[in-house]
């Protein structure tokens, strides 16, 4: 009120972003940028005096058995924080949080209650692009559904996952990715598109494919369906992909974009021969998705 500064971060603990919490206005959500030395984590924080009343990193132990030492220790992470959801439908939200490695993968995703506590971990191989939340199947409590990229040379492709209150541990590991780790994939259900034939990859210069801009929506019955973008790195050359409230794939369409970029700059080869213009290749396509749902063991190969 008198302009007094009452107190002020260490210049060696630079900070990523800062809001309020939503449990309590005394308290701020502080998450920290990766050149920490504490590296990337997120701090609750009572506003008054600077105090951290807690700190939460990822888990690189989990990690480590997911994926690797040698990945995991390569890099730092940074932490992001991704809202609010309530998860087990009590009225009392719990923080989600996004720790990204500094190179290609791993991501953590994380939901962390009031106190600090941990309350699930799920590691990705390949970053999370996009996270949304929201009560898909009307049970009063909200999924998480992710985005991103697997980039196991068996997919390089775009991949989705949906975690609830009881499925949101492990990894994302199965019979082509990582099956030695001793992780399950405990998320409600995941499904990876792979990458395109290499000629269309390296015609949009992309080395794979994501999932970008997740959109959750209801259709005239009621049903929850979800939509994203798949793709590299140029907007220009994505398709919208849809899938059911259990990320089964039923529809791609290009962007007119992706059209008219096909028709003026791809080589003849490409632009005269089905590929992801096509209705009827991009239907061959979606039907290579692997997907698994809760429970599956690693080396069970359980896709589905």
């Amino acid at each position: 009120v008198l302009g007094y500064r009452l107190w002020d971060s260490h210049q060696d603990e630079p900070v990523g972003t800062c809001e309020e919490s939503p449990w309590d206005s005394d308290h701020l959500i502080v998450t920290r940028d990766r050149r920490s030395h504490l590296g990337g984590v997120v701090q609750c924080v009572e506003r008054a005096t600077g105090e951290v009343l807690w700190t939460v990193g990822p888990d690189l132990d989990a990690l480590v058995d997911a994926f690797g030492e040698e990945i995991v220790m390569a890099a730092d992470f940074s932490a992001r924080t991704e809202g609010y959801p309530d998860v087990e439908g009590d009225g009392d939200p719990e923080l989600l949080v996004r720790f990204t490695h500094g190179l290609y993968y791993p991501t953590a995703i994380c939901l962390v209650d009031r106190d600090g506590n941990v309350r699930s971990h799920y590691a990705s191989k390949g970053h999370v692009l996009s996270l949304a939340h929201e009560d898909i199947d009307g049970d009063g409590r909200e999924e998480v559904v992710g985005g991103g990229t697997n980039n196991d040379p068996a997919y390089q492709g775009a991949q989705l996952f949906i975690l609830d209150d009881r499925h949101a541990h492990g990894a994302t590991v199965d019979s082509l990715c990582n099956p030695w780790s001793p992780l399950p994939d405990s998320a409600l259900v995941r499904v990876v598109l792979p990458k395109f034939p290499d000629p269309y990859m390296e015609q949009m210069t992309a080395t794979r494919l994501a999932a970008w801009n997740l959109q959750i929506f209801r259709s005239p019955d009621g049903e929850a369906r979800l939509s994203c973008e798949i793709g590299g790195p140029d907007p220009r050359q994505r398709m919208v992909v849809h899938f059911d409230d259990r990320l089964r794939p039923f529809g791609a369409e290009p962007s007119d974009k992706f059209r008219e970029v096909a028709r003026a700059e791809w080589p003849d080869s490409l632009r005269h021969a089905p590929g992801p213009t096509d209705r009827v290749w991009l239907a061959e396509w979606l039907g290579t998705h692997r997907r698994f749902e809760a429970g599956h063991r690693p080396s069970g190969g359980a896709g589905r």
